[in-house]
């Protein structure tokens, strides 16, 4: 980019060279027919204050009555030949360029002859030239508007550079996190009755909570989650005062437990059995830290009325849907453990029908199948009004 600038500067300083010598070179030939001519009609050389070896034309004093300068001929043939060649190539360097003419500021030309040709380079001589116009066309340093714009969007999405998917920025994705969550929970405990004071840290941990959802991409690197502490920090915050906060980790839990997670990844069957593994040791540790009740626990404060809590709805059932599907016993541990069950009768009994409700009718399914030895089935068959559920 910054190159293509200043190749537009410099196309535009040469086409400002080349019109003011053709101007310069006009009036120059100009002013030399009309000496020629007055020459002729018998003006000395003395009446104009001119030197007759001098290259340059200046401005004549004024003549005697008698030998007042009079009208000056019709150039001839060679001077109007000279004139069309000269302005067929001010024609030919305006088509070659398609950027519009750019204001003249302070600009001083000196006609020098060197041999009948004169030089663009030694005539042409920069008084200064003003950095910022009114119509933008040098605006920035020699950038138009638009192109300042689109540098400046470059910087940003430079500055906004994901952090690489290795080990190192792994680490630094989790640091930055856990230094959100401890921000927003120190401001919490001061600014309590001031919600304004912690408003701005909850909108950065909300950010560093979506940022963690590229994690999805290197499960080989959960472990590393686990090492670092990052599972009791995260479902921790399935109990956090915002809402919001809380759909967030959801969202996170849900991708980070997909069947698919690292799919994409796995170019062999080494990466798919690490892309296992790393997913297998981030469940167990999620079960350890009591996952499955924070989850069931979220569920009742969640209001499906509202856009966001009905996805947060959404995305708990689909972790119930991958633990399912990770582990066919885990169906057994969530009926036993945690109120899911009931909770998920009551909703497909509800009278409105959405996508919620359909989801929540699949997961019964899903417990119901997985449950080889038929532990979910009798959990099922043991519950009050059961018959009008299974209808």
């Amino acid at each position: 980019m910054e190159s293509l600038c200043r190749n537009i500067f410099e196309m535009d300083n040469k086409k400002i060279i080349i019109q003011h010598f053709l101007q310069a070179t006009e009036r120059s030939l100009m002013s030399r027919v009309s000496l020629v001519t007055s020459l002729s009609n018998g003006t000395s050389l003395e009446t104009f204050k001119i030197s007759p070896w001098s290259t340059r034309s200046q401005i004549p004093s004024i003549p005697s009555g008698k030998n007042k300068r009079k009208l000056p001929a019709n150039p001839d043939q060679d001077f109007l030949d000279k004139y069309r060649e000269l302005n067929a190539t001010a024609d030919s360097t305006e088509s070659s360029s398609s950027i519009s003419k750019p204001k003249r500021r302070n600009v001083t030309v000196e006609d020098e002859e060197e041999e009948g040709h004169a030089s663009v380079n030694d005539e042409v001589k920069y008084m200064g030239y003003d950095e910022e116009e009114d119509e933008g066309r040098f605006y920035g340093g020699g950038l138009t508007e638009e192109q300042q714009r689109i540098i400046d969007l470059m910087d940003e999405v430079e500055d906004e550079e994901p952090e690489a998917l290795d080990l190192t920025g792994v680490k630094r994705m989790i640091l930055k996190f856990e230094k959100a969550i401890n921000k927003n929970q120190e401001l919490r405990m001061k600014y309590a009755d001031d919600p304004t004071k912690f408003m701005e840290s909850e909108a950065d941990l909300d950010e560093e909570i979506k940022h963690l959802l590229t994690l999805a991409q290197v499960p080989h690197y959960f472990p590393e989650l686990i090492k670092l502490g990052t599972v009791p920090s995260l479902l921790s915050l399935l109990s956090h005062e915002n809402t919001d906060i809380a759909i967030d980790a959801v969202e996170l839990l849900n991708e980070l437990t997909d069947e698919d997670v690292g799919a994409a990844a796995a170019d062999n069957e080494e990466d798919e059995e690490a892309t296992q593994e790393g997913v297998r040791a981030l469940v167990d540790a999620l079960l350890e830290n009591q996952m499955l009740e924070l989850l069931i626990q979220n569920l009742s404060r969640l209001d499906e009325n509202e856009t966001a809590d009905k996805e947060g709805v959404f995305n708990t059932l689909g972790i119930m849907e991958n633990l399912a599907g990770l582990d066919p016993k885990l169906s057994e541990r969530i009926v036993a453990e945690t109120e899911l069950l009931p909770w998920l009768l009551r909703r497909i009994k509800s009278k409105a029908f959405d996508s919620n409700k359909q989801y929540a009718s699949e997961i019964v399914a899903i417990l119901l199948q997985s449950s080889r030895g038929g532990f979910n089935r009798n959990q099922l068959w043991h519950m009050p009004g059961h018959a009008t559920y299974t209808r």
